[in-house]
């Protein structure tokens, strides 16, 4: 962040610290009841399947000068049933916001660098815009302390957005805050994204059927293989990969500690490579190994989380 970043996150800080109220530190205070929602199940879902459409980086500015500000980020986390926007990340006073679906309702909690967190319901929408007021917060011992009690979107089209931030202060209205947001042009990176999980792409061949493949389809196919995977890494979802080769060696041991080697390698389910991505979640994960070069010569893929569960 720039000296004049920082600067604008302090003064953000300060309109969310001396503004954020109203609720008892663990029971969550429930305020003045907000205005009836008006949204329908139908708009509530529509309306998150476009705050899923904000997924990427955004830039923010805050005071209106043309300059950015900011980076905002929005990601699709938990199965797509999570929107997660982070606001000044990296920073003493990051901040996160978490929209979801409630049945016909539509939710988000604003985990802020004031240490509370107001929970929030979507009480309208249109194409266009959505609105969302406080129902009740969390961790805020004093009634009087200030706190975030609404946002808005205007959602002007793909790549522009504008948030506003309502608050109370003692009772009152507090300094509105607001961000014009536009989405950030994306770049080529080597990087492997932070947020995410880790997915292995395992792909199985019979009967030596690569080996059987001419020489030219073999060449087309690495070379298939080779922009697939500098795609992979363009997009920073690429952790690393290897071929398998065909010989294989079984250890087994026993309670001894004696350990046998024998040679096995089956005709059959043959592992001929793997690939290791990063990827928000499974279903993202399988619609990348869709796409691998290894479906288009009878080989079989299998997807699987790099977890222990």
């Amino acid at each position: 962040m720039t000296p004049h970043s920082i600067q604008h996150t302090l003064r953000l800080a300060a309109i969310a610290l001396p503004m954020l109220v109203l609720a008892a530190c663990a029971s969550g205070l429930r305020p003045n009841a907000p205005a009836p929602s008006t949204i329908t199940p139908q708009q509530a879902a529509a309306t998150f399947e476009q705050l899923k459409s904000l997924k990427g980086s955004w830039e923010a500015d805050f005071d209106e000068n043309g300059t950015p500000d900011s980076e905002v980020t929005y990601e699709v986390i938990a199965g797509d049933s999570c929107v997660v926007e982070r606001l000044f990340d990296g920073t003493p006073h990051s901040m996160v916001t978490v929209f979801h679906l409630d049945g016909p309702r539509l939710l988000c909690t604003h985990y802020c660098a004031a240490g509370n967190q107001p929970r929030m319901e979507a009480i309208s929408a249109t194409p266009n815009s959505a609105a969302f007021k406080m129902i009740d917060v969390t961790n805020l011992a004093d009634p009087n302390a200030s706190h975030m009690d609404g946002v808005s979107f205007d959602f002007i089209d793909t790549d522009h957005v504008t948030t506003h931030w309502s608050s109370r202060d003692k009772g009152a209205p507090g300094e509105p805050a607001r961000f014009r947001m536009t989405r950030a042009k994306k770049e080529p990176t080597m990087e492997t994204p932070s947020h995410g999980s880790d997915f292995v792409i395992l792909m199985y061949e019979d009967n030596n059927s690569w080996a059987a493949l001419p020489k030219e389809r073999q060449e087309e196919l690495m070379g298939k293989y080779m922009a697939w995977v500098t795609d992979l890494r363009t997009r920073g979802i690429f952790k690393s990969g290897a071929p398998c080769g065909s010989k294989q060696v079984l250890l087994a041991g026993d309670a001894s500690g004696a350990v046998t080697a024998t040679d096995h390698s089956p005709t059959k389910d043959v592992l001929t490579g793997f690939f290791v991505i990063r990827a928000p979640s499974l279903d993202e994960a399988v619609a990348i190994a869709k796409t691998c070069p290894s479906l288009t010569h009878g080989e079989r893929v299998i997807v699987r989380p790099a977890t222990h569960e």
